[in-house]
């Protein structure tokens, strides 16, 4: 410890040296194949793709065990008089197969569609959070040049929708849709941003299909509930916000959306059932304190103490918000 301000410039110098290593490509070598294609076989079996661009046609012609001796130079005949040249290899492989492959699951064991559409949001996730500080124009590069690259149009689709570019977001989904038609993860998410940018149209159509892979998404139903009210079609948008509701009773927001649909309905009773089971399962959501304070003051239900209790409650929760300030004054 004494002696770290003098050891300081060399260890400046060192990390210099290291950090300017070039870091090799990891499609180039045999084990690194065999070791990406594990840690990414979940959403491989899952999504039925193969993400090692580079080996792509060649794992789908001869197999993983001659590409992996393809891409070591070992895949050349042995030379006469030594045909048991490449046994070593053959053992070496196998070996590491078997510590590293999990055996096949049975069928009776296979995980549910719930759990396998989790673990694949999970997965989109992480590759999200992978690149989050990669440059721009290092994704974009490994984008081209890795265009089936299911990870790197996920991160530059991820990448474009933190910065609101929600048309190179959609593209760069469409891209990653292309690998993997039927995840509905990306469906969903695509739909999203069809519907941020006002494509009413192509999000139906993105979120129908991802209902249909994954009728347990409550957040699937809600989204799409948004492009039924902005057409001002209230039954079909009160009905996927009873089916989100139902796959998350204790989901304030879904309960929200729906008390203002119903008063956009003028069924001011039903939403007044919604914003109190609000208050119940969350006393300190301050929209449906301020939204409660309103109702109260209807003729049909007018009631000055209650509308007094919900504005003081809204005002505590919303200090930031003018409206049920001067709503109290």
């Amino acid at each position: 410890n004494k002696d770290a301000g003098a050891h300081e410039p060399l260890r400046q110098t060192l990390t210099q040296r290291i950090e300017s290593i070039d870091i090799p490509d990891v499609q180039e070598g045999p084990v690194a194949l065999l070791v990406y294609r594990r840690v990414n076989m979940g959403p491989v079996k899952k999504l039925g793709i193969v993400p090692f661009s580079r080996y792509h046609d060649e794992i789908q012609k001869h197999g993983i065990d001659p590409t992996l001796m393809r891409a070591s130079n070992l895949g050349h005949e042995s030379p006469r008089g030594a045909p048991n040249g490449n046994r070593w290899w053959d053992r070496l492989l196998r070996r590491v197969r078997d510590i590293i492959y999990t055996p096949k699951a049975r069928p009776d064991t296979t995980p549910p569609a719930e759990q396998t559409f989790h673990e694949v949001c999970a997965w989109i996730d992480y590759i999200a959070e992978l690149y989050r500080d990669t440059p721009e124009t290092e994704l974009q590069r490994l984008l081209r040049t890795n265009p089936h690259e299911l990870s790197y149009n996920i991160a530059v689709a991820t990448r474009c929708a933190r910065k609101g570019d929600n048309a190179q977001a959609i593209e760069a989904f469409s891209g990653a849709i292309g690998l993997a038609p039927d995840c509905a993860p990306l469906l969903g998410r695509r739909g999203c941003y069809h519907l941020m940018a006002g494509n009413h149209q192509a999000s139906l159509l993105d979120l129908n299909k991802a209902i249909q892979l994954a009728p347990f998404d409550s957040w699937f139903f809600f989204h799409r509930s948004h492009i039924f009210s902005e057409l001002e079609a209230w039954n079909k948008a009160i009905d996927d916000l009873d089916s989100a509701s139902e796959l998350a009773p204790r989901e304030p927001m879904f309960l929200f959306r729906r008390a203002e649909i119903r008063l956009c309905q003028g069924d001011s009773s039903r939403a007044m059932e919604d914003l109190d089971k609000i208050v119940c399962l969350d006393p300190h959501h301050g929209a449906s304190h301020a939204m409660l304070a309103w109702l109260y003051q209807q003729d049909d239900s007018y009631n000055e103490q209650m509308t007094l209790k919900h504005l003081m409650k809204a005002v505590d929760l919303m200090p930031g918000e003018i409206g049920p300030r001067i709503h109290r004054a």
